[in-house]
Order: structure tokens, then C-alpha cells, then sequence
């Protein structure tokens, strides 16, 4: 098969003796760790280095591989090529026939479209990780430890310290909200979101094949860092990601799952799941047939509510193709003056922009490898290695889209880099034949009580947090 010939080919070879490898690591561990990007006039630095990291994987390995080898292939290019080339079209269209609804300048046309190639990642990601026996595919992790370490180091300097940047956006390279509020200091920085991967990984590991101390050390400084940022939709994002990890991690529930059900429906069923959620979160937001709950008084939450309604509006002006990227609400509401065109609302804000066929190959991507990668997760064995590696990356990929609900990950550098590498961990989880299951029907997972405590622990976070007055 095709993707046997891509295991076996990523498998073989000596990477000291190309650039492709270096390059890959060098440019995540550039987007994980620094979130105040150098900028070359209008162009921020990432994009010529994800282009030429791009370039060289493409020459070295990639033009010698078929797209067969990577089972995300088609929804990869149609989010990260197609869709920003027919959507700033529209945006130009859009800007030279004029909008009621919509402003659209050409250089937030052109930032708004680069967010959406760094999925493409997900190549050299899926070629150059290796297996699940090999150590590769846990290179992308250390640059994100290293974020948790500076945010540990941040927090010190500003709570213990006092070394002056209370109450500031930007620290040496990094931007984000430093400061007091509700009663603790915050370290917030968007690159956080990489938590979510890291965290998935890690559980997955732990729950599927076996913890040590430091998989529960490098837990303890993800999560601890992840109180610190004191941001609720982080926390959203890393419960639905040990959430999810459960469900898929249990072998013999998977199977019995699977038996009680035909595979055309269950394979769809956590996918479905998410939609769901999508459409329950928006609901609550527009105030359509919910009730409001007790939290709508929170400053941070009216803000997303006030928007809600008027990205609809817009989206009502253009509920196809949308109104194009880097479109703003011409007298509505402005999240940032730097970057008008972008909304904590993901999906409305996708909606807005790109129509329901945008918002469906967003989808897409998402969700593509949801259905194969359910079925072989109920065949594999518990200790498989490569149930690991597809589990985080579903958990990855629903962790992510579920923040997404009401905050701007999903739309970002890092956001887009979680997703590349969620398919990533997942495709190579399902290269190679399977292994018949071993045991009982309802055998445990041996990290089954290390993980369930971590997924506690986070709920009771999650609930403090959503306690406060946080964003």
C-alpha cells in the first residue's frame, strides 16, 4: 500500500546528511517558543522561514514522494493552498464592487491568507517524524517545554522578582497580556495553544503505554505553566484533549463501541460530536434557544456576544463565499485595531469571511482522518505504539477545534502549526499493518488512575478558572 511504502521510506535513510530535518525543527521550535515575530517590512519573518523550510523538504524528499503517502493530502492543500488563493480573491472582488457590510484593505488580505500556510507543516511533519518506535516524532515537543519553562520564568520575574513589566503587552520576545488580574499574575502568550498537542502526546503515552516520572514531570510543568496564562479558553482546549484521549485510549471499550454500532456510524460519531458543539456554543452566544448562563456577566464573555450577532449579519450579506479574507465589519465590532479583520468567534469569523464553503474545508481538514483512524484504534492493540501517536493527534485536533469556539486560536501561526502536526501524529499513527487485539474485551489501559487524576485535576482548574475574570 501507499502508506506502507511512506513508513518504509520516512524509515529509512540518514538524516544528518540533509538540511530538511534542521529546517523543520528550527522553524517550529521558532514558531512554538517566540510570539513577537521579527517582521522584514510588511512580511513577518515566519513566513520566509516556513516557505524555505518548505522549499527544502520539498526538494530533498518531497518531490520524490506521492501525495498518496500522506492520507491528509487533499484536505492539507485545499486549506492550505486553494483556500487562501479563492478567498482573497473574493476579497478583492468584494473590495472593488464595494460592501455595506465589509472593509478590506490589501495588506490584511495578504496577512490573513499566510495564516493559512502553516498547515502545510503537516508534510514534512508526516515525513520526517519517523514511526512510532522512533524518538523523531517527539522532536516537535522540546521548543514547547521551552515555552512552559520561559512561562514559569516570565511569571517569577513579574510575581516574585517584581522585575517591572507588570501590567505590559510585549516582553523581549514575547507579546501577550503580563500583569495582575482577578487576584494572580498572568502570563499569557498565544503560542500557549501548543500546549494541546504536547498535552496529548504526553497522556496518550501515559495511558497507552506506560508513565514514568518525567512524563509526569513534563505534565506537571505543562499544566502548571497553563495556570499561570490563567486563560479559559486554554483550558477548554487541554480538557477536551484528556477528555478525548480517554474515550480513544481504552481499547476494549473501543471495541465494544464498535461492536454495538456499525463502523459507518461510529466512526463519525466524535467528529459529529464536535459539530455539535460548534453549533451549541454559537447558539449560546447568538441566544438562540438557550438560556444565558450565569457567566454572561463576565466582561471577556459579553464581548464575544456582542460580536456574535453582527458576524452573522455579515455572513447573511454573503452566506456562500463570504466577504473574503481580512475583511472587517465596516462600523461594527473591532477585536484589535493591529489586525481588525480577526475575531475571537472562529467559526463565525470563518463564516463571515468564507461562507459556508470555507467553514466546510475547514471542516474537512479537521475531521478528515477522524473515520480511518476510529476503526483502527478499536483493532489495535492496548501497548501499540502507534495507538500513541493517533490518539494525540485526534486529541490534538478536537482540543483545538473546540477553543477555537470562541477564541482565535485556530486562525494563527500556532494554531495552524497544532493542526499540521495533530495530522501529522495521526497519519503516522496509522502507518504500518495492524495487530490483532490481545486480552479481555474490557482490558484497562495500564496508565488508566495517572491519566484520570490528570483529567481531574484539570476540570477543577478548568472550574476555577471559570471562576474568575478571565479570557
Amino acid at each position: 500500500m501507499a502508506s506502507d511504502r511512506a513508513g518504509d521510506r520516512v524509515s529509512a535513510g540518514p538524516f544528518s546528511r540533509g538540511l530538511a530535518w534542521p529546517a523543520l525543527i528550527f522553524i517550529v521550535g521558532y514558531i512554538a517558543i517566540f510570539t513577537q515575530d521579527l517582521r522584514l517590512g510588511a512580511v513577518p519573518l515566519k513566513v520566509p522561514l516556513v516557505v524555505t523550510a518548505l522549499a527544502i523538504w520539498w526538494w530533498e524528499r518531497g518531490r520524490h514522494a506521492a501525495l498518496a503517502d500522506f492520507r491528509a493530502a487533499r484536505p492539507v492543500l485545499a486549506l492550505g493552498v486553494a483556500a487562501p488563493l479563492i478567498w482573497s480573491l473574493v476579497a478583492v472582488v468584494t473590495r472593488a464592487i464595494g460592501s455595506d457590510v465589509a472593509l478590506i484593505a490589501y495588506g490584511d488580505i495578504a496577512e490573513a491568507a499566510s495564516r493559512f500556510g502553516y498547515v502545510l507543516l503537516y508534510f514534512p511533519l508526516a515525513d520526517l517524524l519517523g514511526d512510532a518506535r522512533s524518538p523523531r516524532h517527539r522532536a516537535w515537543l522540546w521548543p514547547v517545554l521551552v515555552l512552559a519553562v520561559v512561562t514559569w520564568l516570565l511569571w517569577a520575574g513579574m510575581a516574585v522578582v517584581d522585575a517591572g513589566y507588570r501590567d505590559r503587552s510585549t516582553v523581549l520576545a514575547f507579546s501577550g497580556i503580563f500583569g495582575e488580574q482577578g487576584g494572580a499574575f498572568r502570563v499569557f502568550v498565544a503560542n500557549q495553544i501548543l500546549f494541546v498537542p504536547a498535552l496529548g502526546l504526553l497522556l496518550a503515552r501515559a495511558l497507552a503505554v506506560r508513565w514514568s516520572w518525567t512524563t509526569l514531570g513534563a505534565l506537571a510543568l505543562l499544566l502548571s505553566a497553563s495556570y499561570h496564562a490563567h486563560t479559559r479558553g486554554l483550558w477548554i482546549a487541554l480538557l477536551a484533549t484528556g477528555v478525548v484521549v480517554l474515550l480513544l485510549g481504552w481499547t476494549g471499550l473501543m471495541r465494544y463501541l464498535l461492536r454495538l454500532s456499525t463502523a459507518r456510524y461510529m466512526k463519525w460519531a466524535l467528529p459529529g460530536l464536535l459539530v455539535v458543539i460548534v453549533g451549541v456554543a454559537t447558539a449560546v452566544l447568538l441566544g438562540v434557544g438557550v438560556d444565558r448562563i450565569g457567566f454572561f456577566g463576565d466582561q471577556s464573555v459579553a464581548a464575544r456576544v456582542s460580536q456574535a450577532g453582527i458576524l452573522v449579519d455579515g455572513w447573511r450579506n454573503q452566506p456562500v463565499l463570504g466577504s473574503g479574507l481580512g475583511a472587517s465589519l465596516r462600523g461594527g465590532y473591532v477585536r484589535s485595531i493591529a489586525d481588525p479583520w480577526s475575531f475571537e468567534l472562529t467559526y463565525l469569523q470563518v463564516l463571515f469571511q468564507m461562507g459556508v464553503v470555507g467553514l466546510a474545508i475547514l471542516l474537512w481538514a479537521l475531521m478528515a482522518l477522524w473515520p480511518e483512524t476510529v476503526q483502527a484504534l478499536g483493532r489495535r492493540a492496548g501497548g501499540d505504539g502507534r495507538r500513541v501517536l493517533s490518539m494525540a493527534g485526534l486529541a490534538t485536533l478536537t482540543g483545538v477545534a473546540v477553543a477555537s469556539t470562541t477564541n482565535p486560536y485556530l486562525l494563527s501561526a500556532f494554531g495552524m502549526l497544532c493542526v499540521a502536526i495533530g495530522l501529522a501524529l495521526t497519519d503516522l499513527g496509522l502507518r504500518a499493518p495492524d495487530k490483532p487485539v490481545a486480552g479481555p474485551a474490557l482490558a484497562r489501559p495500564p496508565g488508566l488512575p495517572v491519566v484520570l487524576v490528570v483529567v481531574v485535576a484539570m476540570i477543577v482548574l478548568c472550574v476555577l478558572e471559570f471562576a474568575g475574570e478571565r479570557v
